[in-house]
């Protein structure tokens, strides 16, 4: 072989092991959450469920559909998390800048909105992870 075929071989080759290592690299466990979520029994129908893990500094939304479901779009590494619930902060401006409706209050209590004060966690285990948030 020519020297110039040898480096593409090599180059070639290379490129393979290297894209072989990098996923273990990544976290080698992680988990789906899918869920739904209650404020007294009626259906949570906008804003986003956030998560985040301090720990391995590892923080995500998930938004909330109008049925009260939830689910990563993305796979989740394993892990403890807390939740908090952050409502949806109403509808985009037009292209002045106004508001098109006037916002709405959120009806959650506030201390859904944090971390420290929601007092909701998950465990975030291999494969699917079905949680229900029933909030009061």
């Amino acid at each position: 072989m020519k020297h110039r075929e040898l480096n593409f071989l090599f180059s070639g080759v290379l490129f393979i092991l290297v894209g072989l290592a990098l996923p273990g690299c990544a976290y080698p466990e992680e988990g789906i959450i899918k869920g739904n979520i209650t404020f007294k029994g009626s259906p949570v129908t906008n804003g986003d469920v956030c998560l985040q893990n301090v720990s391995k500094g590892i923080g995500l939304m998930i938004p909330i559909t109008l049925e009260g479901k939830f689910q990563s779009i993305t796979a989740v590494p394993i892990g403890e998390y807390e939740i908090s619930v952050t409502p949806a902060m109403g509808p985009p401006p037009d292209i002045n800048g106004k508001a098109k409706a006037p916002m709405q209050k959120s009806f959650l209590p506030e201390k859904y909105k944090s971390f420290s004060t929601s007092g909701l966690s998950i465990t975030v285990a291999k494969g699917l992870n079905e949680v229900s948030l029933k909030l009061e």
